[in-house]
Order: C-alpha cells, then sequence, then structure tokens
C-alpha cells in the first residue's frame, strides 16, 4: 500500500498483464489502519481473475503477534489447497 492505494508499479503491472481467468492471492500490507481501500481497488483491477484469498496486514513489522502469524497460515493454506488440491 501506499498512499492509501496500491502502489504505482503495481497498477502499471495489472494494466500491462491481464489476469483474466487466473486464480490470485492477494496480499496487502500497510503502516496505517485499514487495508480495505486498496484491496478493494485491487479487486476491480483484476476483473475475471478468481481471488482465492486475501491477507491483510497493518504493521506487521512493528506489530508482529500470533494473530498476524495464524493470518498468513491460513493464507498460505487457501493457496495451497488451490494450487495443489
Amino acid at each position: 500500500m501506499w498512499a492509501g492505494t496500491f502502489a504505482p508499479p503495481l497498477r502499471t503491472f495489472l494494466n500491462e498483464n491481464k489476469l483474466i481467468g487466473n486464480k490470485v492471492g492477494l496480499c496487502v500490507t500497510c503502516s496505517g489502519t485499514s487495508t480495505k481501500k486498496p484491496t478493494e481497488e485491487i479487486q476491480n483491477e483484476i476483473p475475471g481473475s478468481k481471488i482465492i484469498s486475501t491477507l491483510s496486514l497493518i504493521k506487521p513489522l512493528k506489530k508482529p503477534n500470533l494473530e498476524n502469524s495464524n493470518k498468513i497460515l491460513s493464507f498460505c493454506a487457501k493457496l495451497k489447497t488451490a494450487y495443489l488440491g
């Protein structure tokens, strides 16, 4: 996340590489208070993609905790299931 939205390089990547029909895992981190807006913006930029799982972490390096660890494990498990069965 960058300035309340997703970073310009990611926007460029998504504009140049359509992900229609692809399975996608979204991971959004920030040092602010919410990842909701950028997550929704990214989802709007990838229509036709199947979002397998989303991971939202706020200040993960400054506030490492068991809750974040569990979110990461759950995110990875969903991706593993979607790709490997």
